[in-house]
């Protein structure tokens, strides 16, 4: 799952904490790791982590809508 993480995606740490989001995937001490930045009370935070240690977050997945043909939107 980690190679497929991109600039945009909102991930967390396998180990829990808030929604980060992906800035930069680049490499860390010779691994692929993400530069990510969250918000803490309005306040933003960023820092570099690598790909092994986040997933994406639950909640982050689009969301599939299914319509009715017989649905009416009047």
């Amino acid at each position: 799952m980690e190679s497929q993480m991109k600039a945009g995606d909102v991930v967390q740490l396998k180990s829990s904490g808030p929604k980060m989001t992906i800035d930069k995937i680049r490499t860390i001490q010779g691994a692929p790791g993400a530069d990510c930045d969250w918000f803490v009370n309005n306040e933003q935070k960023s820092g570099a982590f690598p790909l092994t240690s986040l997933k994406l977050a639950e909640d982050a997945r689009p969301a599939v809508a299914v319509v009715s043909p017989k649905t009416s939107w009047s």
